[in-house]
């Protein structure tokens, strides 16, 4: 993709040459730009020229035609980006995109479990043998990993990567690798002790059926 404005190309390769950016990345920031360089054209201005009022009417413009944030917060960023270029080069005395908010991205919380979903987890379902030592055995599971989530607010890989040797019961506590392999002592509540009680002394060896794990926590379901 060949641009033929001389500043818009002589960023591209400033971004291939210096900053050492993949050509989708250079393409991304050229497609951005030229979008802003065809809205100053209709104000009769080159992007040498553009003022601050020219990005916020950009951005507002982009909005209003429906464009979702992220895609503006983009554009936002390879104004910044081109403009600190040139400001650096001497190619403009002032830097246009001082004070330019990009549009908030708002950030969707997941969703908690109600104590009912909960219960709904671990309790027996329809139609299952509720004397199936294998069924009883894997509620006392669940039941034990969802306790210790909770009560050690662990991530889930962390969680599947405990091991037997790591959890002392005895103190109230298991050690957690994270990320990195960085490792924390996670303390544990009496509701988590208690599950994990009857799941390692009752249900853990019906799951391995004779079978051997390092793993703290075994068994599919």
């Amino acid at each position: 993709m060949v641009t033929p404005d001389p500043l818009l190309r002589s960023f591209c390769d400033y971004l291939k040459v210096e900053k050492g950016l993949r050509p989708l990345t250079i393409q991304a920031y050229q497609r951005d730009l030229e979008d802003f360089s065809g809205f100053l054209g209709s104000r009769k201005r080159g992007l040498a020229q553009a003022k601050r009022s020219d990005l916020h009417d950009f951005v507002a413009r982009r909005l209003a035609d429906g464009l979702e944030g992220r895609s503006v917060a983009r554009r936002v960023s390879a104004l910044r980006q081109f403009y600190r270029y040139l400001l650096l080069d001497r190619m403009i005395k002032a830097d246009p995109t001082v004070n330019l908010e990009a549009p908030k991205q708002w950030k969707v919380l997941p969703k908690s479990l109600s104590p009912g979903e909960v219960e709904g987890m671990i309790a027996p379902t329809h139609g299952e043998q509720a004397k199936s030592t294998q069924a009883v055995a894997l509620r006392s599971r669940n039941r034990a990993i969802l306790e210790v989530l909770y009560a050690g607010a662990l991530r889930v890989s962390e969680l599947c990567a405990c091991r037997v040797e790591d959890l002392k019961l005895e103190l109230g506590m298991v050690l957690v690798r994270g990320k990195g392999d960085k490792e924390r002592i996670v303390p544990l509540g009496a509701p988590a002790q208690s599950a994990l009680k009857t799941y390692l002394f009752e249900s853990r060896p019906a799951l391995l059926g004779g079978r051997t794990s390092p793993l703290l926590f075994v068994g599919r379901g």
